[in-house]
């Protein structure tokens, strides 16, 4: 079905339906480097505009990121939003959809999944993701009930995410790294059960526990994972790239020296835009805001330059 701005939703604009191309058309056998470069082909030979062009980038993070959220006819896909964020968050939507943008909209806790979904469950070019933030986990913002919420919701979506693990000083004290680890890898338990969920994962100082957890639970093998601001080391991001992982990028990310290196070994059919927008909660925000950030991560010189 596609609504009047040319943004269709699969076979269903409910948010808890099972939406979009299966993921194994986007999954490698064997992945490698090598292999996961070449089929990046695909994505060059269909952008039109000139090798280094922001509008040939734009081309090629959408037709990744529509093909994994089952988007058609998106102008720009921010793979990593957050519109339980925003006080005004249907406003924004509605606006987004006139312009052909389209969401991956993270949430933080179940909760506030079950309430973004009550507001933008009926739209298709939003995809609503069920949340288990690391930061409310340690923080005690999130609990055991938290847990076995999101443990209940999983067999009713296919979009997961904010989860993941915060390494940062401030998260792991008194007990909390361990309470988030027991909380992901039931996350990633659930996920692997389900089959065919796609996780964004925030990892902070946390990569290669996150990419431990995934594999032991199945996740990597039965979902898609994405990598949200990738933070890690090369040796990292090797490892998840093997993996067959996604990454979505940011404005800020790409301003980093670390970021002008990695970048360069990411294959393009596994790179994503993202805002992580808005910076706090209850603000009002709006289409153009988030439409702004995306253009400027496309603009920066380490993106137009990745091969």
């Amino acid at each position: 079905m596609t609504s009047a701005s040319g943004v269709a939703g699969g076979t269903s604009s409910n948010n808890r339906c099972f939406v979009g191309v299966p993921l194994g058309n986007l999954r490698d056998e064997g992945v490698t480097p090598n292999n996961l470069r070449a089929t990046d082909a695909t994505f060059r030979n269909q952008a039109t505009a000139g090798p280094q062009s922001g509008n040939q980038r734009a081309r090629e993070t959408t037709l990744v990121a529509s093909a994994l959220f089952g988007f058609d006819a998106a102008t720009l896909v921010d793979a990593h939003v957050h519109m339980d964020f925003m006080s005004n968050m249907r406003e924004v939507a509605d606006d987004a959809a006139s312009r052909g943008l389209c969401f991956f909209a993270n949430t933080v806790t179940p909760q506030g999944y079950e309430r973004t979904c009550a507001q933008l469950g009926d739209l298709p070019n939003v995809r609503v993701g069920l949340g288990l933030h690391p930061r409310w986990v340690a923080e005690g913002l999130c609990d055991e009930t938290d847990v076995a919420l999101f443990e209940q919701l999983v067999s009713s979506t296919r979009w997961i995410g904010e989860v993941g693990l915060d390494f940062s000083a401030r998260y792991v004290a008194d007990g909390a790294r361990e309470l988030q680890v027991a909380a992901f890898r039931r996350v990633a338990r659930a996920a692997a059960q389900a089959g065919d969920r796609v996780l964004s994962i925030h990892a902070v100082r946390s990569v290669g526990t996150v990419l431990d957890a995934l594999e032991e639970s199945g996740s990597l093998a039965r979902c898609s994972c994405i990598l949200h601001w990738f933070s890690g080391s090369t040796d990292d991001l090797w490892r998840a790239i093997r993996a067959g992982c996604w990454f979505s990028v940011n404005e800020r990310q790409v301003r980093t020296r670390r970021a002008k290196e990695q970048l360069k070994l990411i294959p393009h059919n596994r790179l994503m835009l993202e805002t992580d927008l808005p910076p706090a909660e209850g603000v009002v925000f709006s289409a153009n805001e988030i439409e702004a950030s995306l253009w400027r991560t496309l603009s920066h010189g380490t993106l137009r330059s990745q091969n």
